[in-house]
C-alpha cells in the first residue's frame, strides 16, 4: 500500500470514529423516556400497524402506515439546518443530597419559562458525576427550575443575556427502593421506573431496573405514584406510596403482555425535534391505586420517538409540538409486532383578544382555556396579561370553544372558527350570571371570617373564603340545587344541602365549638388478655380530616389517655401490625365529660388469598366489606395471580371485584381466627350498563339513592349515588350478558326495574325513584 493510500485509509478510519463518536453521544444525552435497552424505530420482519386517519376540527392533520422496508421516505425526510447560536443566558444547577452533602448523580432537572405547563416545554437534563446541570442558550426571562422527584420544591429565577444564573438543590426525602417482576415473580431487568405526584401531573422515569430487577432512588418527595414498564409487558398499575405507610421494598408486578409503538413525526418542511408524544389515555385514578401510566416521550432531532411497555388493544396516540396544531388519533397495538406510525402535523391556528370584566374594564389574570383540562395534550390554557389582551397559540384549525373565567369577576364561552396558520381575533366578556350572596353567622349571629365554604352542584365544584363580615358570593350559579360545606376554625363542620340560588340571599348558621374539656382514656390488650405497650391510639372528632387526628402511645399496662378534648362525637382507630385494625364509635363527649371506655381486646385475624384461575386482573379493584355494614377494608392487594388481605376480623364478607371493564361480581366468604381463606375466581370481560337516576317529584332537595342490582338471588352489585335531582344523575357499572333486577331505594322511595344485558353496550336504563 502506498503512503498515500496509507494516508487516505487513516483519514477514512479518523472521520468514521469521529460518526461513531457523535453518534454515542447524542444516544447518551437524548432525553427519552425508555429502559437503558433501546429497541430501533423500526425493526425488520416486524408488522406495521395502521394508526387511522382522523380530522380534528377540520384539521386534515393524518397518522399514516410506515412500512418497516420502505426506509427511502424515512430516510428522505428532511434535517433542518442546525440553528445558529441563539444570545441568551445560562442555568447553571448543582444538586447535592443533604444528608451527606454528596453530589446528587442521575437526577433528572427541569427548566421551563413561567407560566407554560412543563410537561410541553421544560428542558430535560440528568445530573453528571458531579451534581451538575447547565442549561445553556436559555432565552432572558422568569424561569422555573425543579428536580425530580422532588418537583414540589421549584425555583424561580430571573435569566439575564449574557450572564450564568446558579442554582443550587439541597435534596432531602424518603429512600425508595423496589424490584420490578413478572407474574412468575421472576425479576425484570432494564424496567424504565416512573413516577408522578398522585391524581396529578405528567410521569418522569426516575431509575431503571438493575440486572437482580431492582433499583433504589434517594430523596424522593412524598407521596408518589410508582410504577414500570418494559419491553414485551404492559404498563404496570401505579403504586400510591406515602412516607408513613412505605414498605421496606416496593413489588412492582407486569403481569400483561405489551407492546411497542415508533415512528416519526414531521411537520411543515421536515421532522419535528422535541414533540411531545402520548400512547394511551391519562385515566383518572382512585385512592389507594392509579391506573398504568400512558407512555409518554418526546422526539429527537430526526423527528423518532419510539415507546414501550403499550397494552395491546387501539390505544390513543397524542401529539402536541411548538407551532403546530395538537394531534389525536388511534393506532393498534399488537403483542408481538411493533406499530409504526407517521404523524404529520398541521400549522396550529392562533386566538388573540381582550378580556373584559362585567362593567367593561380589562380583566387581568382571567385564565383562558381550550379543552377540558382532563387531558393536557389536549387543554391549551394562558391568563390574561394586565391590559386584560391574551394569545393562544398553537390550536387545532375548526370550530372551537374558548373559556374565560376569574374567580371574582365571572367566566365567559364563546366559538371561535379558526384557520390554520392564521390569527384569528376574540374579545371576550365575564359575566357574573346567577348569583348567590351569602353569610357564615354562629348561633349568636355573629360573622364567622376566614370560613371555607365548598359548594357544589352535578359536575362543578367551587371554593369561597368570607370576608370578615362572613360574606361570600357564587357566581354564574346553576338554576338547581346546591350543597355546601362549611369549615371553620372554632365551629362544627356544617352540611347544607339543597340550597335554591333562585331562592335569594342564604345564611349558613355554624355552631361553636366548646373549650377543650372532655376526656377519653382506655386500655388495649391482646386476644389473651396480654397489655400491649407502645402501640399508637388514634382519636378523631366526627367532620374533621383524618389528618386532623390524634395520637397516644399506649403504656406499660396498655393505658391511653385524651386529655383535653373538645366536646363533641370521637372516633378511635388502632392498626397495628399482628391484629386487624380496631375501629370504634361515636363517642359522644359532652363539656368536662370523662369516658372510660375499659378494656379493648385486639382480635385475632385471618386472612384472605383468592387465586383468579381465569381472566385479566390488570386495572381490577378488590375490597372487601362486612356483610353486617362495617367499614370496607381498603383495596387489596393483587399479586402475581391472586389477591391477599391484610389481617380481617373475624366475620362475614363480601369480595367486591370491579373497574376496568371487569364484569363486576360481589363474592361472598368467611374470615375465621388464625386461618386463610381460600377463594377461586373467574373474571370475564363485562358489557357497559349506565342507569340515569332521577327523581321527578323532587322540589328542592336532592337525594342519595342505593342502587342494588342482583342476579336471580345473587347480589352483584350495591351502589350509592349521590346528589340525586329531577334532572338525574348517572351510575354505571359492567355486567356479563343476562336477565338482572335492579332495586332503587332513598327512604321510603322504592322502585324496582328488572333488565337484561345482551352482547352490545344497551342504551342507559332510566330508573325513577318517587
Amino acid at each position: 500500500m502506498t503512503t498515500k493510500s496509507k494516508a487516505l485509509s487513516a483519514t477514512v478510519l479518523l472521520m468514521a470514529l469521529l460518526l461513531m463518536a457523535l453518534l454515542l453521544a447524542l444516544l447518551l444525552t437524548s432525553d427519552t423516556w425508555l429502559p437503558s435497552t433501546r429497541a430501533p424505530v423500526a425493526t425488520p420482519g416486524s408488522d406495521a400497524r395502521t394508526s387511522h386517519a382522523s380530522t380534528q376540527h377540520g384539521n386534515p392533520a393524518t397518522a399514516t402506515t410506515t412500512d418497516n422496508t420502505a426506509t427511502s421516505e424515512r430516510d428522505a425526510v428532511a434535517v433542518p439546518p442546525a440553528k445558529s447560536h441563539v444570545t441568551g443566558g445560562t442555568i447553571s444547577v448543582r444538586t447535592v443530597y443533604a444528608d451527606d452533602q454528596s453530589p446528587a448523580q442521575q437526577v433528572l432537572v427541569l427548566a421551563w419559562p413561567s407560566g407554560t405547563a412543563a410537561a410541553l416545554t421544560a428542558r430535560r437534563m440528568r445530573t453528571t458525576l458531579d451534581g451538575m446541570a447547565v442549561f445553556e442558550d436559555v432565552p432572558a426571562g422568569g424561569m422555573v427550575v425543579a428536580t425530580f422527584p422532588n418537583i414540589g420544591r421549584a425555583k424561580r429565577v430571573t435569566v439575564h443575556n449574557g450572564k450564568t444564573t446558579d442554582v443550587t438543590f439541597e435534596l432531602s426525602g424518603v429512600t425508595v427502593a423496589g424490584i420490578v417482576v413478572d407474574a412468575a415473580m421472576a425479576p425484570i431487568a432494564d424496567a424504565s421506573i416512573e413516577a408522578k405526584p398522585p391524581f396529578r401531573g405528567h410521569p418522569e422515569q426516575i431509575a431503571s431496573s438493575g440486572p437482580d430487577g431492582r433499583f433504589r432512588v434517594r430523596a424522593c418527595r412524598m407521596p408518589l405514584s410508582i410504577a414500570a414498564r418494559a419491553v414485551g409487558f404492559a404498563a404496570s398499575e401505579a403504586l400510591d406510596v406515602a412516607q408513613e405507610d412505605q414498605p421496606d421494598e416496593l413489588v412492582i408486578m407486569l403481569s400483561g403482555v405489551g407492546g411497542t409503538v415508533s415512528g416519526i413525526v414531521s411537520g411543515g418542511n421536515g421532522p419535528v425535534a422535541q414533540a411531545v408524544v402520548q400512547v394511551g389515555e391519562q385515566t383518572r385514578s382512585s385512592l389507594k391505586r392509579e391506573p398504568p401510566f400512558p407512555a409518554i416521550t418526546r422526539t429527537d432531532q430526526e423527528g423518532r420517538f419510539l415507546v414501550v411497555g403499550v397494552p395491546v388493544g387501539q390505544q390513543v396516540l397524542r401529539v402536541r409540538a411548538a407551532g403546530f396544531a395538537p394531534f389525536a388519533d388511534t393506532c393498534e397495538v399488537t403483542a408481538t409486532n411493533n406499530t409504526i406510525v407517521h404523524v404529520r402535523l398541521q400549522r396550529g391556528a392562533t386566538i388573540r383578544g381582550i378580556v373584559l370584566g362585567p362593567d367593561g374594564t380589562p380583566a387581568a389574570k382571567a385564565t383562558i382555556r381550550v379543552g377540558t383540562g382532563t387531558e393536557i395534550l389536549a387543554e391549551l390554557a394562558t391568563r390574561s396579561a394586565a391590559d386584560g389582551s391574551f394569545t393562544l397559540p398553537d390550536l387545532p384549525a375548526g370550530e372551537t370553544t374558548v373559556q374565560a373565567s376569574h374567580q371574582q369577576l365571572g367566566k365567559v364561552s364563546r366559538t371561535v372558527v379558526t384557520t390554520a396558520a392564521t390569527t384569528t381575533t376574540c374579545d371576550l366578556q365575564l359575566s357574573r350570571g346567577l348569583e348567590l350572596q351569602g353569610r357564615v353567622l354562629r348561633e349568636d349571629n355573629t360573622p364567622v371570617a376566614a370560613a371555607h365554604v365548598t359548594c357544589s352542584w352535578p359536575g362543578q365544584m367551587m371554593l369561597r373564603v368570607t370576608d370578615a363580615l362572613g360574606r361570600f358570593t357564587i357566581s354564574n350559579c346553576p338554576e338547581q340545587a346546591i350543597s355546601f360545606r362549611v369549615q371553620a376554625e372554632g365551629t362544627q363542620l356544617l352540611i347544607q344541602p339543597g340550597i335554591d340560588p333562585r331562592a335569594g340571599d342564604v345564611t349558613l348558621r355554624v355552631k361553636s365549638i366548646g373549650r377543650p374539656s372532655a376526656k377519653l382514656t382506655g386500655s388495649v390488650v391482646t386476644p389473651d388478655n396480654t397489655p400491649l405497650a407502645n402501640i399508637e391510639v388514634l382519636a378523631g372528632r366526627a367532620g374533621q380530616s383524618v389528618l386532623n387526628r390524634l395520637t397516644a402511645t399506649t403504656a406499660a399496662d396498655g393505658s391511653f389517655t385524651f386529655d383535653p378534648l373538645v366536646p363533641g362525637s370521637w372516633y378511635l382507630t388502632i392498626a397495628t401490625e399482628n391484629y386487624p385494625r380496631y375501629q370504634s364509635g361515636p363517642h359522644k363527649l359532652a363539656v368536662d365529660a370523662h369516658q372510660e371506655l375499659g378494656t379493648i381486646r385486639l382480635a385475632a385475624g385471618g386472612t384472605l388469598r383468592a387465586r383468579i384461575e381465569s381472566g385479566d386482573a390488570s386495572g381490577v379493584q378488590f375490597r372487601a366489606r362486612r356483610q353486617d355494614g362495617g367499614a370496607t377494608q381498603g383495596v387489596l392487594d393483587l399479586r402475581a395471580n391472586h389477591v391477599e388481605s391484610p389481617l380481617l376480623r373475624p366475620g362475614a364478607y363480601n369480595l367486591l371485584i370491579y373497574g376496568n371493564g371487569c364484569a363486576e361480581q360481589t363474592v361472598p366468604f368467611t374470615i375465621r381466627a388464625n386461618e386463610q381463606t381460600d377463594l377461586s375466581l373467574a373474571l370475564q370481560s363485562g358489557v357497559l350498563q349506565r342507569f340515569e337516576v332521577t327523581a321527578p317529584d323532587l322540589a328542592t332537595d336532592s337525594l342519595t339513592v342505593q342502587l342494588v342490582i342482583r342476579r336471580s338471588d345473587q347480589l352483584v352489585r350495591e351502589l350509592t349515588v349521590r346528589a340525586v335531582t329531577q334532572k338525574g344523575r348517572t351510575a354505571k357499572i359492567w355486567l356479563t350478558p343476562g336477565s338482572y333486577t335492579l332495586v332503587a331505594s332513598s327512604g321510603t322511595r322504592v322502585a324496582t326495574v328488572p333488565f337484561a344485558v345482551g352482547s352490545e353496550e344497551p342504551p342507559a336504563l332510566p330508573v325513577q325513584v318517587r
